[in-house]
């Protein structure tokens, strides 16, 4: 999961790249959009894997159990029993 946001993230600032490369008239205009962009994924970065964590173990219960609900119930045995393995053996 982490190499994944990275890798996304990546990808966007990748985007961003000519933007930091203008110059003249234009560098001035993107220039402070292309930085704030930058700065605003940066600190998304640092919370994805410092503040939510942090939180999460403090808000959620220690144990989870998973329950069926009302409309997931029938579904799921519905879907299994009409469907069939890709892998014939």
């Amino acid at each position: 999961m982490n190499r994944s946001i990275f890798f996304a993230a990546g990808i966007i600032i990748a985007g961003f790249i000519p933007l930091f490369t203008l110059s003249g008239v234009e560098g001035h205009i993107f220039g402070p959009m292309a930085q704030t962009y930058a700065y605003a994924l940066v600190g998304g970065l640092i919370a994805t894997f410092t503040v939510t964590p942090a939180l999460s173990a403090l808000i959620l219960p220690e144990h989870v159990e998973e329950t069926e609900n009302i409309r997931g119930a029938g579904l799921v045995p519905c879907l299994h029993a009409n469907t069939r393995p890709l892998d014939p053996s």
